[in-house]
């Protein structure tokens, strides 16, 4: 059966969710973070890992595994299935789409925050 919750009942879930055990809890989804050493990845490592982490948790400055220092990345956004980068899907949702409109020149096409344009060197 899907679970239908109402914004009255999050919290009340949330709360209910705390309660659960631990094999259930992991079994939620959280947010992958990719991470790169910064000294050389130690004898077992990959320069690159990803892990899971709640976005209330601390960045990593060291690799699980070999405890080397390492920092989170800035990974691309991964889009599918039912999203859409449409202009009226952007303005829907309330973020500012820019298209490039020359050299580090780009011009708001969607929505109203940010600048007109943006100069980037």
């Amino acid at each position: 059966h899907a679970l239908s919750v109402t914004r009255p009942h999050l919290s009340r879930l949330a709360m209910q969710l705390e309660c659960l055990p631990t094999p259930f809890k992991a079994a939620q989804p959280m947010p992958i973070y990719e991470y790169a050493h910064t000294a050389g990845a130690g004898p077992e490592c990959h320069q690159r890992f990803e892990i899971f982490q709640r976005m209330a948790d601390d960045k990593l400055i060291a690799c699980p595994a070999c405890g080397q220092p390492c920092e989170r990345q800035i990974s691309a956004v991964a889009l599918g299935g039912k999203f859409s980068t449409s202009d009226s899907a952007v303005a829907n949702s309330g973020f500012t789409k820019y298209k490039k409109a020359g050299d580090g020149v780009y011009e708001r096409t969607v929505g109203t925050g940010g600048p007109e344009i943006l100069h980037r060197n």
